[in-house]
């Protein structure tokens, strides 16, 4: 006996009590857990920073679109033609395509789908229509057009990592004719 269980006189087992196996059982299950509840509070917070991620992204897309609209009708402001380019309509537009002479060349998109998903071109860091890799991200952009204003609105839509219901982000301006 060592001297310290002399001095606090601890009282002398042996191993054949068969008390050894079931208090590693009960720690082994204890550590179990333990592990168990720190994974699943990683994969949570993972998670959770995986749709911020997604959420940020997609209202910088939204607030694009609308950006999109705004150079779009300052053109046609500048021209004195408030919403002669404008209809009410689906569009699916980038800095690429709708930007031109005009903002003419914008694509329709039928009322009931989302067109083609964005694009991430890693050369120019810049999402569009055309780029090296598809991305999970749908833009839309609603316009409502009449003499007085435009009402635009700008969807992005995605499917979240691990499934679920799909995710959207939609953002809605007012442009008038002052």
């Amino acid at each position: 006996m060592s001297n310290f269980a002399k001095k606090i006189k601890l009282p002398h087992r042996s191993c054949s009590t068969g008390q050894a196996l079931p208090e590693a059982i009960v720690a082994l299950g204890l550590i179990t857990v333990g592990l168990i509840a720190v994974l699943a509070f990683l994969n949570h917070s993972s998670s959770s920073v995986s749709r911020a991620i997604d959420r940020n992204i997609a209202s910088n897309l939204a607030e694009e679109g609308l950006s999109i609209v705004k150079s779009a009708v300052a053109y046609e402001k500048a021209k004195s033609n408030f919403n002669q380019s404008f209809s009410s309509n689906r569009f699916a537009v980038d800095y690429h395509n709708g930007l031109g002479e005009a903002p003419k060349d914008w694509s329709k998109v039928s009322a009931n789908q989302f067109g083609t998903p964005l694009h991430f071109d890693d050369s120019n860091n810049l999402y569009g229509y055309s780029g090296n890799f598809e991305t999970k991200f749908y833009r839309v952009i609603d316009i409502d057009a009449n003499a007085n204003f435009i009402k635009a609105n700008s969807i992005v839509k995605w499917q979240p990592q691990g499934g679920g219901s799909p995710e959207t982000v939609n953002l809605e301006t007012y442009f008038y004719n002052y």
